[in-house]
């Protein structure tokens, strides 16, 4: 009998260990996840079958209750701070252009643009595409096409 409840133990510890590592180490449900519940469920059925029916709903009992602590207590640790991501994002999405802005106004590349860059068109700072090549800082563009957030524009030539 004191062996039968060593191999519960056993069993339980091993599954309730898989199920937290495939909860929180391993992606997707996989062989852990697979193992875990069939540990749990092999020392369950094992108390059922050789300790009878209290000592299965005991085991049963016990099972989910550490189960349920084993995932607080992980979630809880700092162990879970060392695999977590924490990279916060800071950019923005582009601003949408307002109606002011149109086909054939001059601005000013605040920024370079090759392709992409930024420029200053009626007092509005926007994200602007090169149409041909190559345009430096300070230049004059002119809007060719615009968008819902960007401009396309071509150096402007007098």
């Amino acid at each position: 009998m004191t062996l039968d409840i060593i191999i519960i133990i056993i069993l339980s510890i091993f599954g309730i260990g898989l199920i937290i590592a495939e909860v929180f180490l391993i992606p997707g449900f996989g062989i852990a996840g697979i193992g875990g519940l069939a540990f749990l469920s092999g020392a369950i059925w094992f108390a059922y079958e050789q300790l009878g029916t209290t000592a299965g709903n005991i085991t049963l009992l016990i099972s989910i209750i550490f189960l349920i602590l084993g995932l607080y207590l992980f979630v809880k640790s700092k162990m879970l701070n060392k695999v977590a991501l924490k990279k916060e994002i800071d950019s923005v999405s582009p601003n949408a252009i307002e109606k002011d802005i149109k086909v054939g106004d001059i601005g000013k590349a605040i920024s370079i643009i090759n392709p992409m860059g930024t420029v200053l068109v009626n007092n509005q700072t926007v994200e602007a595409k090169s149409e041909e090549g190559f345009i430096e800082v300070n230049k004059e563009v002119e809007i060719v096409k615009v968008f819902k957030t960007a401009v396309v524009v071509r150096e402007h030539k007098d």
